[in-house]
């Protein structure tokens, strides 16, 4: 058995696109990955052949802003992507899910798990980043912060 793309739109102007690995089984892997990264990274695709070799139901997306998906970075909020974590477990529904987490997604299948415990089973995280963006804007200097308020935009290639 071989993944096979999908996509999903969750809010106007915004499609999800990733791959799925269904055998029928539950529950279902999801990966959710890291903040500036996407679902085709070492994790992801490790984490795809341990499911397979197991015949693991999987599923790996980006999330808005994203690798593959639509949208802008610098416009990427926790919401939106909280909203992206739910529209890829209705895609199972009412099947359980376990969700593994990288860094940032990490933290948000710990806030998707809170919203949902119904439908998640059992995380993974690795090295979640609580609380990234308070710790990520406590991290910029008074120029970049300055610019972050006044501009509500980051260029995070700017060191």
């Amino acid at each position: 058995m071989h993944e096979r793309p999908f996509s999903l739109d969750p809010a106007p102007g915004c499609r999800l696109r990733g791959n799925i690995l269904d055998f029928g089984t539950e529950p279902v892997g999801v990966f959710l990955h890291g903040f500036r990264s996407d679902s085709r990274g070492e994790k992801a695709e490790s984490l795809l052949r341990h499911a397979k070799s197991r015949r693991y139901s999987w599923v790996r997306f980006d999330f808005s802003g994203h690798g593959r998906s639509d949208g802008v970075l610098s416009e990427f909020s926790i919401t939106d992507a909280l909203r992206d974590v739910s529209a890829v477990l209705e895609m199972f529904a009412p099947r359980p899910a376990i969700l593994v987490g990288s860094s940032l997604g990490g933290w948000l299948a710990e806030l998707a798990a809170q919203r949902t415990p119904d439908r998640v089973k059992a995380m993974l995280l690795i090295a979640p980043a609580f609380n990234f963006m308070q710790n990520f804007l406590a991290g910029l200097d008074t120029g970049k912060l300055n610019r972050w308020r006044r501009d509500g935009i980051q260029d995070f290639t700017d060191p």
